[in-house]
């Protein structure tokens, strides 16, 4: 009898017929149609398979040794796919007693066939983090959702906890986790382990820890779907595992080892505040309000090769012949569906496009059919403000930002602030440039133009007007008071993506000033020998006399405020400089004229 190598289970929501659970047809191409189905055992088939097709190498290599190549078939080459979405109706424990969810297994690709609108986000991740272990992690998956969204994937090769891997709890999202389940003894056999192993398996108690070596698997893997590894025999098994999993979804064991997940809470898909905030999302669009909006594939892209390039789909023509980018910019976003950009002022129309009919899609050109490709709406990201709170958008799911966990950073933000009033800092100007004809880099601009009005007090580090002052290969400061003791770092504008390069760049130059001597000394052959003598006396930095400021220039008309994210990053190079031993460190806002 043949066997499953594993399992990729999905849970479902809003199910009303098993047709819903099918992804929509594109034009006349069906996307996978019940091949059987029984009602009463709540049990169906879908499938599908693809004509073989030519590749289009083929006609390449073809034509570019037709004249050595007698002996090859070529007609013989072909490539075609068979899918499949095995569909169960289970009966669950709930707290309001028993109710029915339906779950899909994934064949091959089957995948392709599933309506994700229908899919219950984030069930694998928290079947994985009520049931693994938390020291027999394998993978973690993140993302940053500012605008310079960021994914990190760490693996390793053997089990470890979370503190293995370089994970922000203030900042990260965890969108994806894998690890090992352990072996199950029973029958007599828990004497011959350890305290920990025992304690590993209080894991089980949850499902009465049955008398099984594996009761959910080997291992398991999370996302939006739950990957198990181990050997599935019929689909019995299936339907026992699925009732097995929706307990640990719904537990809240988690909360002793990944609490800080709770930093960013999910948005329920039946919140009126969901609907709010997809309304926001389309305005914001529909006036390009797009400041601090990215956009990017919602998965971590192992097999890089396999494909050619992202494109955007939905705005007509064939995908063969699609351009193709490696980056794909919110900008490429606006301007492809510029067309369209009209049927955003109707919240609905919007809506629907961003869900369905607008995709980014990573595509192969040999195999159109071999291609990712997700609704726009879980490559967006986004952070916005409503009702004096803060959600982030992140891969298709709306998070409210944890109340106590933003007003920490909120009141750290606040504290940090300094007026610019009896410092060197001025007002900015609208244009900047060097004295010497070219007009340059508005930043390094206004640098120069603090520095020469400073009395002599300041010195110009800026790379961008002076590159001879790097140190050891990079930027010290922008501008460094004298008197005070100030390594000042610029910023013109608020973009998050921006800013977290800001204050990464001043939490490191303090940390190399104090702590590598290459950087050190040549930062001190900077300074004229009498500066020099008296900034660094002892041949040493005294971390407690210097500090750091931040200086973030903005528009006449722009808030005094940054992103959220940004703050973040901003409380994290505080801790950092702060740990080095420096003096307070604070953020100034510069504003130019009118």
């Amino acid at each position: 009898m043949a066997n499953l190598s594993g399992l990729s289970v999905y849970l479902l929501r809003d199910i009303e017929n098993v047709e819903d659970i099918i992804r929509a047809s594109s034009g006349n191409k069906s996307q996978g149609s019940v091949l059987y189905s029984s009602e009463r055992s709540g049990r169906w088939f879908i499938g599908k398979t693809e004509p073989f097709k030519t590749p289009s190498w083929v006609g390449f290599m073809e034509s570019q040794l037709s004249n050595d190549s007698s002996e090859i078939q070529w007609s013989s080459f072909k490539v075609a796919s068979s899918y499949g979405l095995y569909v169960i109706r289970i009966e669950v424990e709930s707290d309001t007693g028993g109710e029915e969810k339906y779950f899909a297994v994934s064949l091959g690709h089957g995948i392709h066939m599933l309506n994700m609108e229908k899919v219950e986000p984030s069930f694998g991740l928290k079947v994985v983090v009520n049931s693994v272990p938390h020291d027999d992690l394998r993978q973690v998956d993140l993302t940053v959702p500012e605008q310079n969204s960021q994914k990190k994937l760490y693996q390793s090769s053997i089990n470890v906890s979370k503190e293995s891997f370089e994970v922000n709890e203030r900042k990260d999202l965890l969108k994806g986790i894998s690890g090992a389940l352990p072996k199950n003894y029973f029958g007599g056999k828990e004497s011959e382990l350890s305290d920990e192993d025992k304690e590993k398996l209080k894991v089980y108690d949850l499902i009465g820890n049955p008398q099984e070596d594996y009761p959910l698997g080997r291992s398991l893997s999370g996302r939006d779907n739950l990957r198990v590894g181990g050997t599935i025999t019929s689909l019995d098994q299936i339907t026992k595992l699925c009732k097995r999993y929706y307990k640990y979804y719904t537990s809240n064991r988690y909360q002793e080892h990944f609490k800080w997940i709770d930093n960013f809470r999910i948005v329920s898909s039946h919140d009126p505040l969901h609907e709010e905030l997809d309304h926001k999302l389309v305005t914001a669009i529909a006036t390009s309000d797009i400041d601090y909006m990215s956009i990017a594939s919602p998965e971590y892209i192992h097999e890089t090769s396999a494909y050619d390039g992202y494109c955007f789909l939905g705005n007509g023509g064939k995908k063969e012949d699609k351009e193709l980018t490696m980056f794909p910019e919110i900008g490429n976003f606006m301007e492809y569906y510029e067309t369209k950009l009209h049927e955003f002022s109707n919240v609905e129309k919007g809506l629907a496009l961003l869900k369905g009919g607008c995709r980014l899609a990573l595509m192969n050109k040999d195999n159109p059919n071999y291609m990712k490709d997700w609704p726009l709406y879980k490559c967006i990201a986004w952070e916005v403000q409503h009702q004096s709170k803060g959600y982030v958008l992140s891969e298709g799911v709306w998070y409210e930002v944890d109340n106590d966990f933003r007003q920490q950073i909120e009141n750290v933000f606040t504290n940090s602030v300094e007026d610019i009033s009896g410092t060197i800092m001025l007002p900015a100007k609208q244009d900047h440039n060097l004295g010497n004809g070219k007009q340059n880099k508005y930043e390094a601009g206004y640098n120069k133009y603090v520095v020469d009005n400073s009395n002599g007090d300041a010195i110009l580090f800026d790379l961008g007007a002076v590159p001879t002052m790097k140190v050891d290969g990079n930027e010290f400061c922008d501008i460094f008071d004298v008197k005070k003791k100030q390594m000042i770092h610029v910023k013109i504008g608020k973009s998050s993506s921006a800013l977290s390069h800001l204050f990464r760049q001043g939490a490191y130059s303090a940390q190399m000033l104090k702590g590598d001597i290459k950087f050190f000394s040549e930062t001190k052959s900077k300074f004229d020998s009498d500066v020099a003598q008296s900034l660094f006396p002892n041949e040493s930095v005294e971390a407690k006399d210097f500090s750091v400021r931040f200086a973030v220039v903005l528009d006449y008309n722009q808030k005094l405020d940054i992103p959220f994210f940004s703050k973040v990053s901003m409380n994290d190079s505080l801790s950092e400089i702060r740990r080095d031993g420096y003096a307070d460190t604070k953020l100034w806002f510069v504003k130019k004229e009118m």
